[in-house]
């Protein structure tokens, strides 16, 4: 194995927090209760109080005169302190945001009569806990940062992040965006939607849908220093949508971005090297609605949203098939200048991407301290012209749709828009232990179709030479059906006054399988290849379909353990990952069974024979290392130190150790697919046309005694095998990443604080 060492040196300041659990969409507000001689006060009533609650929790301080509420929503609360002979106080205006530990700590003075006294407290921006490297970004920054509106652009305002592309405008918010951070691969990002792992496992590291900017409630993004619930060493995203309060709430927009409002940036100097036209916004439009309010207050809420995404950008060189456009394509190869950027941009076709998004989510109390949720998103992406180019005109270009289907590997599919919900109980045993089961499924179907549904039966066309890569005619159809299915039990236990500290336990189990099934052919089963124009080869499809099934099982267990200005965090997590390809049955290639070419090619004779490549081929399926199967199973160690210099939690060292294990995906690696015949197989020959139709019959195909290119893993020799050249290594392991960060925070004001940093990684 060959591994990069990565060394970083960090200074950060954050004005809204320094740190978060990477894998986390609560909170926690935690603390200590003494008197005013400094002594522990046991039995304090604390209760906390906040719009996004149902109902107020209510805990006592232990024996240590300490108090936690984990994994509370995200929101601004209300701390209340209670005990008899002592003043009562109300800490308000405590803000909570994503994987934020707050500590809340509080003195009580004496007092002979009944009273309460109310302040405004400082929210804590440094978390002792948590030795993450982040950015949050809440609701503010959000919307007032001026940016485009997807997640990726907030991404791209994250330290240590490099991403492949700005996004001008809103531009290229119809079409994800690749990055990178502090070495990972893109296959190890993290995707989390209201605390489910909705990362794309075949498209690995992708997030499987788009997202209705307004829906989001807060955002963080994580680039090191993760606890036990993130499995990769990659970018962890959190996403938290907004929620029902007691009191009815909601907003709407309207923006629009159009081409009048946009200079020209297109130089001379440019438009010599190919940058005709640019790629100029024409017009976006992005509006919707949110709104949530009580059902019964204190009992059930509801919220929910739409909004939708008309982006319509032009495409360099991607001219309208009118007679004036393309006299003026033509005039332009000769000369780029012959025509002014204004004039040529009138000609461009438009690239429309539409993004439909909603979103609805139900809580209720179902009795005493019991709370069961509910969270629905369907999300769709329509786009007219994907891939669009100066090689790529417009009826070869793909048109994108979300399908569903009646049966998987029936050919009966229509148009529909994925779905995706979670089922979530809470329950509160005490003020000790809380224990939390959800259920999630995530929709991720969609289809890149033909431009038009009568391409289907036309063979594309290739220019080989000249100009090169130039496609015509039609294209390709790919059906992608991609389900989610998850089961998460996390558990949280406060175990006060143990070997001279408080603990604070963390466990979490998880299910979940992933498929990955896709059908896959070309116009007409084969595509045409020229050389200047004149015909050279046939390049002949077997329809492709096969069925991919991922399976996760993974358990993770930390202790926080706080003693004094001192906090150690120790957890170790467990991944076992494997994978399957089903049965599979494929029809074969129309061209099989069929008379091919007689006559003089190249100064050889060749005698008709029958095509026998690509025949019909049913597939039993396979595991891993063939029956035996195999499975990448890791043990990951996570250390964490913290040390309050001065005891108020404004000047804290840290330092964390972790261990993070590769996620296995389509793009980072599935195992089992080496095994797999049923692929899009094709085969390559040379090419007679007979008839100068310009289309591949079978009887003008060249049947060479080896083909001139073939799909690897495929055996010309022996077309009926149902095994490929493909293996697995018996002992193949799992790429691991050590990380070490060493940091320093301090809190300098209510709403500043800086932090320095030293990262380690390989």
């Amino acid at each position: 194995m060959r591994g990069r060492v990565i060394l970083a040196a960090n200074v950060l300041a954050l004005a809204a927090g320094l740190s978060v659990a990477s894998a986390q969409t609560t909170g926690e507000i935690y603390g200590k209760v003494a008197d005013s001689s400094g002594a522990v006060l046991p039995g304090v009533t604390v209760t906390l109080a906040s719009p996004v609650l149902l109902q107020p929790q209510v805990a006592a301080t232990t024996e240590t005169g300490t108090y936690r509420f984990p994994q509370i929503p995200i929101g601004v609360y209300s701390v209340k302190f209670e005990l008899a002979g002592f003043k009562s106080v109300v800490k308000e205006g405590i803000r909570v945001e994503i994987g934020l530990n707050a500590q809340i700590n509080q003195v009580l003075e004496v007092s002979t009569v009944q009273e309460t006294i109310t302040v405004m407290a400082e929210s804590p921006l440094v978390d002792l806990k948590d030795a993450g490297k982040n950015t949050r970004f809440t609701q503010e920054a959000l919307q007032a940062i001026p940016s485009a509106r997807d997640p990726w652009v907030i991404i791209e305002q994250s330290a240590g992040v490099a991403m492949d592309r700005s996004n001008v405008g809103g531009s290229q918010s119809g079409q994800q965006s690749n990055f990178v951070a502090r070495g990972a691969a893109f296959a190890q990002q993290k995707w989390n939607l209201d605390g489910v792992d909705i990362t794309d496992m075949a498209a690995t590291g992708g997030s499987p849908v788009y997202f209705d900017f307004d829906a989001l409630e807060e955002m963080s993004i994580s680039t090191g220093g993760a606890d036990v619930s993130m499995q990769s060493p990659g970018v962890g995203i959190n996403l938290v949508t907004k929620s029902g309060t007691d009191k009815f709430r909601g907003s709407g927009r309207y923006y629009v971005t159009d081409d009048s409002f946009q200079a020209i940036n297109v130089t001379d100097e440019l438009r010599k090297q190919g940058a005709t036209t640019g790629n100029p916004i024409q017009n976006i439009q992005d509006y919707g609605i949110e709104a949530g309010g009580p059902i019964k207050k204190g009992l059930a809420w509801i919220w929910g949203s739409y909004g939708k995404q008309d982006i319509n950008v032009g495409i360099n060189n991607f001219y309208k098939n009118t007679p004036e456009c393309q006299a003026m394509k033509a005039a332009l190869r000769q000369d780029p200048l012959s025509y002014s950027v204004e004039d040529t941009r009138t000609c461009l076709n438009s690239d429309t991407t539409l993004l439909n998004n909603y979103n609805l989510k139900f809580s209720m109390q179902t009795f005493r301290n019991n709370q069961f949720s509910w969270y629905f998103n369907g999300a769709e992406k329509v786009r007219n012209a994907r891939d669009a180019s100066d090689l790529r005109p417009l009826e070869t270009t793909y048109r994108q749709m979300g399908v569903t289907r009646s049966d998987l590997g029936s050919s009966w599919w229509k148009t529909g828009m994925p779905k995706s919900y979670k089922w979530t109980d809470r329950h509160i045993f005490s003020d000790r232990l809380m224990v939390e089961g959800s259920y999630a499924h995530v929709g991720n179907n969609f289809e890149l179709a033909f431009h038009e549904d009568s391409l289907r039966d036309v063979q594309p066309s290739y220019e080989i030479v000249s100009p090169a890569g130039l496609w015509g005619r039609s294209y390709q159809d790919i059906i992608y059906v991609r389900p989610t299915d998850s089961v998460d039990v996390t558990a949280n236990y406060f175990a006060p006054g143990v070997l001279g500290g408080d603990h604070s336990f963390k466990l979490g189990v998880k299910f979940r399988q992933d498929g990955a099934y896709s059908e896959s052919l070309w116009g007409g089963d084969a595509y045409a290849r020229f050389r200047n124009g004149v015909a050279s080869e046939a390049q002949i499809y077997r329809i492709g379909k096969e069925n991919r099934i991922l399976t996760n099982r993974n358990f993770y267990v930390q202790d926080s353990y706080t003693r004094g200005r001192y906090t150690l965090n120790v957890g170790v997590r467990f991944d076992y990952q494997t994978d399957s390809v089903d049965p599979m049955s494929i029809d074969a290639s129309p061209f099989y069974g069929q008379p091919t070419y007689s006559g003089v090619y190249q100064g050889v004779t060749y005698t008709g024979q029958v095509f026998d490549q690509l025949p019909a081929i049913s597939f039993d399926g396979a595991k891993a290392l063939g029956d035996e199967g195999h499975a990448l199973m890791n043990w990951s160690p996570r250390v964490g130190f913290s040390y309050d210099l001065t005891g108020d939690g404004r000047n804290v060292v840290k330092f964390n150790y972790a261990r993070y294990t590769g996620q296995l995906g389509g793009n980072s690696g599935m195992m089992s697919v080496r095994y797999n015949p049923v692929v899009q197989t094709y085969v390559r020959y040379p090419w007679v046309d007979s008839n100068q139709d310009q289309f591949i019959q079978a009887n003008e195909v060249v049947y060479t005694p080896a083909p001139l290119d073939w799909t690897t893993g495929y055996d010309y020799r022996n077309p009926s095998r149902l095994t490929t050249t493909g293996t697995v290594d018996p002992d193949l392991t799992n790429d691991n990443t050590d990380e070490i960060i060493v940091s320093y925070d301090r809190q300098l004001g209510s709403d500043f604080a800086v932090g320095a940093s030293y990262i380690w990684r390989k």
